[in-house]
C-alpha cells in the first residue's frame, strides 16, 4: 500500500471502517474450496462509508507481492480519478 502512496496504520483488530476519515481494506478473496487464491480484493471508506470497491484477479491461485503493490497503485489512481469526478479525494 506504501508503493501506491498511501500511509499506512495498523489498526486494532476491533476497529471499524470509521477509525479514520479515509480508510482502505484489502485482503484476499479464496475460492470456493477455500484452498486457493482467486482475487485480491480491495474497499474504501470515507467517514466509514462505502466509497469504491475492486477485485483483482489472481491467476493460478497464486499472487505475490508485485502484483499486490501494482493491484494497489492501480486502485490509488481509481480513488484519484473518483475524487477528481467530484467524488472524495484519493487516499494520502
Amino acid at each position: 500500500m506504501k508503493t501506491a502512496g498511501y500511509e499506512v496504520k495498523v489498526l486494532p483488530e476491533d476497529a471499524k471502517t470509521d477509525a479514520c476519515d479515509h480508510c482502505v481494506l484489502y485482503g484476499l478473496m479464496l475460492n470456493e474450496k477455500r484452498d486457493g487464491v482467486k482475487a485480491f480484493v480491495f474497499q474504501s471508506f470515507k467517514n466509514g462509508q462505502p466509497e469504491l470497491a475492486a477485485n483483482a484477479p489472481v491467476e493460478n491461485n497464486q499472487v505475490n507481492l508485485q502484483q499486490v503493490a501494482q493491484y494497489a497503485v492501480e486502485f490509488a489512481a481509481a480513488l484519484k480519478k473518483n475524487g477528481e469526478a467530484g467524488g472524495t479525494p484519493a487516499a494520502r
